[in-house]
């Protein structure tokens, strides 16, 4: 849908506008990255990164989580609490939410190394300085627990095999069968089985030569960001396309007996009677295979098995990290790596980043948030935590389907017809069809993403375009109605952090939604923002949403209360 450009609206009026976060007070000398939540009673509660100066976590300056509460709708402010805070350690990104069942309310924050942090893509696999941590409080955030770390909970360790360096590379791993092993197979039957997530390119492959033939399966990624099997024959090669993206990790298995291979994946049989392809090799082989084209795999297991008996394996789950260095790599349980150029192979996760904004509860009970992902290969990807028993165990999603266009800080909503709509700075990636915010619609209550597919002249397209890289506020306002906060930039090109506006999207009736409308609360400096819509109306029955705003660039964060009935 493309509409005209919208014009510039003046400055309008809100109803407070007072500063809650001050360099100097509360024992920090610069604040950044605000969040905001209502509790249960109806108070406010603000969290914020209490810094040692205006660099970002993980350059040598201690970082803490701190908080302030109100109980008059934002006019006035408690003292300053420590949520969080150890000389020379940095803690990162507050995400509060509250669990509307048991007025629970829970922030989430990141424990980095004091000298990297995720902005620095250096964090190490397995870093013991790295944590995912959450308090909670059940006094309506006067008081909080001692900190939960819950990174073994929802972290994701894989092998991830990647030619998709700035030249194409190659790296696969092997294992070699013995003669015996070849008869035995020939004679028995075999098969090659594995889970593996597809992120990005082609010859992303896996086969079993026996020196006669070879079966190999060749897991490519289509321009639209699917997946297709491509089976190697004599002849023409088998393709089959795959009905999902590549941001989840899906079984595949090729069973083998006599001349001819049957291949299946999630269980499904998808070939049959594959007669594979003439060739020497005599290898179990499994990355990135060729040295001149792109592929990137990420493998959480590899088996290859006899008679259904196992011969050659890998287990990611194993590795870990002892003294320093990584253990139960692939050539730690037997298998030889090969490769050319400037292909390679790494575990991940690195890291997981609670990241800025806050979570929301969904109407059937389940807590939730966007978390940043830092791959193996340093790339950026979002994927939700979530817990449906209250907080008691937590659980991750899949990968946002981008691999290499680097969606990080993210917030969501639910919609009216119970999908979620997600919102993702692009931390990044640059070109055609890039924009500096992507979208995502979950229809699963956030286990799995679509990206919403924009283009610069559309409604919306035009806005992600130019609305800088920041955290923005999103918030659900009614049954249909979408609001978003940030700056809005003071040029017509803008992607400055300039001139805080609120966005306003309502379903199209076909479960659309563009944010035509927009309304400029602030002229100057805004940055990073949260919204949340306020219990306590006020006297005058007016008080409705509230905009917690950066309003310098490290020393001043600042709370606004507005009227629901002045945003466009």
């Amino acid at each position: 849908m493309t509409v005209a450009p919208m014009s510039a609206h003046a400055v309008a009026p809100n109803l407070r506008d007072v500063v809650v976060f001050k360099g100097g007070e509360g024992g920090s000398s610069h604040y950044r990255i605000p969040s905001i939540v209502v509790a249960q009673d109806g108070s406010l509660v603000a969290f914020a990164e209490g810094r040692a100066s205006n660099k970002d976590p993980g350059s040598g300056y201690p970082t803490s989580i701190k908080s302030r509460r109100s109980t008059d709708n934002g006019v006035t402010w408690s003292d300053y609490t420590v949520i969080h805070e150890v000389a020379n350690e940095a803690y990162s990104d507050p995400r509060p939410f509250v669990d509307k069942t048991t007025g629970r309310m829970f922030v989430f924050y990141t424990k980095w190394d004091n000298n990297c942090a995720q902005n620095g893509n250096c964090v190490p696999f397995d870093d013991p300085k790295h944590k995912l941590f959450y308090r909670t409080s059940d006094d309506n955030g006067q008081t909080w627990s001692a900190a939960i770390d819950v990174l073994d909970q929802v972290k994701d360790v894989n092998w991830m095999a990647n030619g998709t360096n700035s030249i194409d590379g190659r790296a696969t791993w092997s294992a070699t069968p013995s003669q015996a092993q070849i008869d035995q197979a020939n004679s028995d039957g075999w098969s090659l089985s594995w889970n593996s997530r597809v992120a990005d390119g082609s010859c992303n492959v896996q086969y079993y030569g026996n020196g006669s033939k070879r079966f190999l399966a060749d897991l490519q990624v289509n321009a639209d960001k699917s997946v297709k099997a491509v089976l190697y024959s004599d002849g023409a090669n088998l393709e089959f396309p795959m009905d999902f993206d590549i941001s989840a990790y899906h079984d595949y298995k090729i069973v083998g007996q006599g001349s001819t291979a049957s291949f299946y994946v999630d269980g499904t049989l998808v070939a049959t009677n594959w007669s594979g392809q003439s060739h020497s090799s005599k290898t179990v082989t499994w990355g990135n295979g060729c040295s001149s084209t792109k592929g990137a795999s990420a493998y959480h297991t590899i088996d290859f098995s006899i008679a259904d008996n196992q011969q050659f394996y890998f287990d990611a789950s194993l590795m870990e990290r002892v003294n320093g260095t990584i253990i139960k790599h692939p050539a730690e349980q037997g298998w030889a790596k090969t490769s050319a150029r400037n292909g390679r192979g790494d575990p991940g996760w690195k890291s997981i980043n609670a990241g800025p904004g806050q979570g929301i509860q969904l109407t059937n009970g389940r807590l939730i948030f966007p978390a940043i992902i830092l791959d193996a290969f340093t790339q950026l990807s979002v994927v939700s935590i979530y817990s449906d028993d209250h907080g008691v165990t937590w659980h991750a999603g899949n990968q946002t389907p981008t691999y290499a266009l680097e969606p990080s800080e993210a917030d969501m909503v639910e919609l009216n017809d119970g999908r979620l709509l997600m919102s993702a700075r692009n931390d990044g990636a640059t070109g055609t069809g890039n924009f500096n915010r992507y979208h995502f619609v979950s229809s699963d209550r956030g286990v799995n993403w679509t990206m919403i597919e924009e283009e610069r002249h559309s409604t919306n397209g035009a806005l992600f375009f130019k609305l800088d890289q920041v955290d923005i506020g999103l918030l659900r306002y009614g049954e249909n109605r979408v609001l978003m906060s940030g700056p809005q930039g003071n040029s017509a090109v803008s992607s400055d952090r300039n001139d805080l506006a609120i966005w306003s999207a309502v379903d199209d009736g076909a479960g659309n939604y563009n944010f035509t409308q927009r309304t400029q609360f602030r002229d100057g400096y805004s940055a990073y923002s949260d919204l949340v819509q306020l219990q306590d109306k006020g006297a005058s029955g007016n008080e409705d949403i509230g905009v917690i705003y950066e309003a310098t660039s490290s020393t001043e964060i600042r709370f606004m209360v507005i009227d629901i009935d002045s945003v466009n």
